[in-house]
């Protein structure tokens, strides 16, 4: 039997207030009171509600474009599988409309409810961590959902990606097999940023399959440059020992590189440097950075391909598409 849908009642009844409350939050979120709008915010993401005017649009005539919410664009990460997307939709006259979530999964709740508005085709979101509203939306409007980078053993509908937990393991290994024992890991502080989480697990998982303990050498940084030498600088003056730093992400490995240089550290000959992502710094860099590259145009470009094999009615052959990574060594370790 199908599940009966969520009605306004439904969120007001177990935030302990009226309907008439519930859509002032909705439609006019300045005229309640904090408490009680995070209170309602709260029921709605736990109910799934869906207001009528979009459930309204879910079952209107679809458009012709492919909703993509992003985290944010300035990184080539972001741009290279949208371009990839772009280019495989762009021969059946599709569009892509971007939204961005900054990584938290309540604005691309907010901006895909925006998007739903104008009956996309096909959902493409970064990631499997999905906000509760964002479920039901996507349950409701019944299009392809493709989520990209982040592999899952079992996807909201299809994966398309690579193993975090994997490549950052083979990285670690190259590291180990240069001889290197006492191996860092700097990845982002933003607990939103479930990419790096996931390489801390490949890194820590490298260690101890090596038998070494991982324990007092894992650092958090802002995940920018700024970030990388800052946290080299404070990593040196704590009196830790250590002879590879191995980053979550190529720009926090070239703060590390640059602080090296500016700290007379001879960079492969007292610590080893590796970054994750290939960034086109990275072997612009001197020393070339040692990173792992990733499938990013790819991603792209097979999620738009599964999006018109599921419009022309192909039936889902694998929920899960794994494209794996290269680890590239270059002269930083």
């Amino acid at each position: 039997m199908a599940k009966s849908p969520v009605r306004m009642s439904d969120v007001a009844r177990q935030a302990g207030v009226s309907t008439m409350t519930v859509s002032r939050v909705l439609n006019q979120p300045g005229s309640v009171a904090p408490e009680t709008r995070e209170r309602i915010l709260r029921a709605i993401g736990a109910q799934g509600y869906v207001p009528n005017d979009v459930a309204g649009s879910l079952r209107a005539r679809r458009g012709r474009g492919v909703v993509c919410i992003v985290p944010h664009i300035a990184n080539s990460v972001f741009s290279d599988t949208l371009q990839g997307l772009n280019d495989a939709l762009r021969p059946a006259s599709m569009h892509v409309m971007l939204g961005t979530s900054g990584y938290a999964s309540s604005e691309e709740a907010r901006v895909l409810e925006e998007f739903v508005r104008l009956r996309p085709e096909a959902v493409v979101l970064w990631g499997t961590r999905r906000h509760a509203k964002s479920r039901a939306l996507l349950r409701r409007l019944g299009v392809p959902v493709m989520e990209v980078f982040d592999l899952v053993p079992d996807p909201f509908d299809q994966v398309i990606g690579f193993s975090n937990e994997l490549a950052m393991r083979a990285l670690v290994d190259h590291l180990l097999g240069r001889g290197r024992s006492r191996i860092a890991f700097v990845g982002s502080t933003n607990e939103r940023d479930v990419s790096s989480a996931q390489r801390a697990d490949g890194w820590r998982m490298a260690l101890h399959a090596a038998g070494i303990a991982s324990e007092g050498l894992m650092f958090e940084a802002d995940g920018t440059t700024v970030g990388g030498e800052q946290i080299l600088r404070a990593m040196v003056d704590s009196g830790i020992v250590f002879d590879a730093v191995c980053c979550s992400s190529d720009l926090l490995a070239v703060g590390v590189l640059i602080e090296c240089r500016r700290m007379g550290i001879a960079v492969p000959g007292q610590i080893a440097v590796a970054g994750f992502g290939d960034n086109p710094l990275a072997q612009a860099f001197d020393p070339p950075l040692s990173t792992v590259r990733l499938p990013r145009y790819a991603i792209g470009k097979v999620a738009g391909e599964q999006v018109l094999r599921r419009m022309a009615g192909e039936p889902v052959q694998h929920r899960v598409i794994d494209l794996g990574y290269e680890v590239l060594v270059r002269a930083s370790t």
